[in-house]
């Protein structure tokens, strides 16, 4: 083999090497800004003094992330206001 060969070999072997470390240092965050949408759709529905509706779509959307922390404390946040308007 010549020495172009092998230096083409090694470049390809560091150019596999380089695109495997970059894919793995990518951030994947998709989850963080559906809830920020989520959660600014909500604020768009209470500014129209729709608490309703707010709440109809927030729940819809808790049943698809049943876990997350910052819909159900803005469900709690709603439901007393709610409430406070009510009673």
């Amino acid at each position: 083999m010549s020495f172009i060969s092998i230096g083409i070999i090694m470049l390809t072997i560091v150019l596999i090497q380089y695109l495997r470390t970059f894919s793995r240092r990518r951030p994947v965050k998709p989850s963080k800004s559906e809830i920020d949408a989520i959660i600014e759709k909500v604020a768009v529905f209470e500014a129209l003094a729709k608490d309703a509706e707010a709440l109809n779509y927030l729940e819809k959307e808790l049943k698809q992330h049943p876990n997350n922390q910052k819909l159900t404390a803005k469900k709690q946040a709603l439901l007393a206001r709610m409430s406070d308007q009510q009673g």
